[in-house]
Parts: structure tokens; sequence; C-alpha cells
């Protein structure tokens, strides 16, 4: 029954971020595209906690990743 309990209060080891990337134009990005997601430990002048770049297929400014 702990192992149980353990396993329902788990911090995730992944979440999903979707979003629209525009151009400086206000165009909607289309293709493979890098993009850089960061977590920091504020939300003003705060400690970056984690970072990671992917080449995310943008498609009509739209995509979808798990980090």
């Amino acid at each position: 029954m702990i192992l149980f309990l353990s396993l329902a209060f788990a911090v995730p080891q992944q979440i999903g971020q979707q979003g629209r990337v525009l151009a400086t134009s206000g165009e909607p990005l289309s293709g493979s595209t890098p993009l850089t997601f960061r977590l920091y430990d504020s939300e003003t002048s705060g400690n970056l906690l984690w970072e990671e770049m992917l080449i995310v297929d943008v498609v009509n400014g739209y995509y979808s990743v798990i980090l």
C-alpha cells in the first residue's frame, strides 16, 4: 500500500508544452525551428533551474512538445 501512495504523489518527469511562434512581422512560422525552453525559480530575477533546446516542427505557427 505504501508503494501505491508514493507513486500517486510522484513528481512528473515530463510535461507537455504547446504554443505559437510568430515572426517579428507577425506572420506564423512553419518548418523546423530551434526553440529553447527554460525554467526559473522565480518570475523575475530568478535562477535558471533547467534548459533544453529542441528542433521543433512548427505548422502555421503552432507547435507541441514534451519536455
